[in-house]
């Protein structure tokens, strides 16, 4: 006696192709998919390039356009200068590194 389920029918090979020329169709637009990635991906990055050196050219720098003038200080100092200056109320900024405080301070003309 044999066993007809281990037997593959001619309808079993017309869908297994079946399945594989839609498999090859999925990939080939994945593909396609993938080289227009890489393309936008390598504009993007030219436009890194583009927007930098825009950038530079628009971008000032308030410390030395004298716009700004950093001051260092304790909060003391700092709560005396915005007690003393109501018009240009500023921030605290206390810089840390390695869990230490590295700089404190404040920007006298920040406000402005």
């Amino acid at each position: 006696m044999t066993d007809h389920k281990d037997e593959r029918t001619v309808q079993d090979i017309f869908d297994e192709e079946r399945e594989n020329y839609n498999r090859i169709e999925d990939l080939e637009e994945e593909i396609d998919d993938i080289k227009k990635l890489k393309e936008e991906l390598k504009i993007c990055k030219i436009k890194i390039k583009v927007l930098e050196k825009e950038r530079q050219i628009l971008q000032i720098d308030l410390l030395k356009e004298e716009k700004l003038e950093w001051i260092e200080s304790d909060l003391n100092g700092w709560r005396k200068y915005v007690e003393e200056n109501y018009y240009d109320p500023v921030k605290y900024y206390i810089y840390r590194y390695d869990g230490s405080i590295r700089q404190a301070g404040y920007y006298k003309g920040e406000f402005k």
